[in-house]
């Protein structure tokens, strides 16, 4: 397996075979609760966007969780917080505008979490960068408080309180101390460890894997991982989803082919070896990455 590697690593570590037969949006909706309670928000959002192909708009009917814990059926509302701790505000606000253009969130209690999430969004947004190194660095998003417990299914029609998953914070990089003159600084980088596959890959083959090929793209394309495997693959993933996105909208866009041919050129440039694997890759992806020189 030391060829395989990073695909199969991702492919493993995506828990993409743990994903419910299409069908019942219900499973689907409760599996991406649990993920969000792990914060493990890739798989929520590919969790919900499931959820989503099969029931395409907020509910609110309670959804039993597991015991007595019932949620109602929000899967824009949760995909927002989910996007939101990905980092991807812009996404997370378009699917809680859905979320309130089905109306059912402002039923229930969750609608504080909208709004907070909205709130915090925005504010993102209009921080102005910082002009200088001494620039202190951003506060912490402040603790989102539980809405208020809601009562049982049978009398309210509404699911129990649920607490906001919080945004992935990320500490700001300090690097070490230059060593001093007498001793020289090693020039051969630790390669890093491929048995763990950075977050935004596992993030964009959820995406690809559900056909959201835009998810994909917003993603990886300004990302640049320094691991050269890790490069060959974002770029593989990428000239997929151009190349879904392509096929989607007709083979009209004379332009997402060449990015997708431009993707696979990138590719094999980062990693000669590498193939799209058919299992996980659609028979006219595989066609054209073989036949793009």
């Amino acid at each position: 397996m030391r060829r395989a590697p990073l695909l199969v690593a991702i492919a493993l570590g995506l828990g993409l075979a743990t994903l419910p037969a299409e069908g019942d949006p219900r499973d689907s909706f409760r599996r991406a609760i649990v993920a969000t309670d792990r914060k493990d928000w890739a798989a929520a959002a590919a969790f919900l966007r499931q959820a989503l192909r099969e029931q395409p708009e907020d509910t609110g009917e309670p959804i039993k969780i597991y015991g007595v814990r019932f949620v109602p059926y929000l899967p824009q509302l949760y995909l927002g917080l989910a996007l939101e701790g990905l980092g991807d505000c812009p996404g997370a606000l378009a699917a809680w505008e859905e979320s309130e253009r089905a109306g059912k969130v402002q039923r229930t209690a969750h609608l504080r979490l909208l709004r907070e999430g909205q709130e915090r969004c925005r504010a993102v947004a209009d921080t102005p960068a910082p002009t200088s190194a001494k620039a202190a660095p951003p506060a912490a998003p402040p603790a989102v408080s539980p809405p208020p417990a809601a009562a049982a299914p049978r009398e309210s029609g509404g699911g129990g309180a649920e607490t906001k998953p919080q945004p992935i914070v990320v500490p700001p990089f300090r690097s070490s101390a230059e060593p001093p003159r007498e001793t020289p600084a090693p020039t051969t980088p630790t390669p890093a460890p491929e048995s763990a596959p950075p977050e935004a890959l596992r993030a964009a083959a959820r995406a690809l894997w559900l056909a959201d090929y835009p998810a994909v793209i917003r993603l990886l394309e300004r990302w640049h991982p320094p691991e050269r495997r890790s490069h060959a693959i974002a770029a593989l993933l990428l000239a997929a989803a151009r190349h879904g996105l392509y096929l989607r909208e007709g083979e009209r866009d004379a332009a997402l082919l060449r990015a997708a041919a431009a993707g696979v050129r990138e590719c094999r440039r980062a990693d000669p070896r590498l193939r799209p694997p058919t299992r996980w890759f659609s028979p006219r992806f595989a066609e054209f990455f073989a036949a793009t020189r």
